[in-house]
């Protein structure tokens, strides 16, 4: 069929060919690897950031239940005849609305 160097062609063909595919395969490979790499930076970075924003509204709603809660107990020592007889109408209404028959 084929002679010795025809054979010996081929076969160096085909190692070149094999060898190519997995220069390439490799390269992908370590492609792959390095943008794996990049999009676990990038969500660590949205992560860091997301809890910064968090970490920064709780203490905003913080400050403001202290600031609401200082408001509410100001008005409480100020009027406290009225506010004794707020509480009793709110006890009141909340008493009929749970304990009805």
């Amino acid at each position: 069929m084929y002679g010795t160097t025809q054979s010996e062609d081929l076969r160096a063909k085909n190692q070149t060919t094999v060898d190519d595919i997995r220069d390439g395969a490799r390269r992908i490979k370590e492609d792959v690897r390095q943008a794996a790499g990049t999009f676990k930076n990038d969500i660590e970075d949205v992560a860091r950031e997301a809890g910064a924003q968090a970490r920064a509204c709780a203490g905003s709603v913080e400050k403001n239940v202290k600031d609401t809660l200082g408001s509410v107990t100001n008005k409480i020592n100020d009027n406290p005849v009225q506010s004794s007889v707020i509480a009793l109408g709110v006890g009141v209404l909340l008493g009929l609305v749970f304990f009805r028959r």
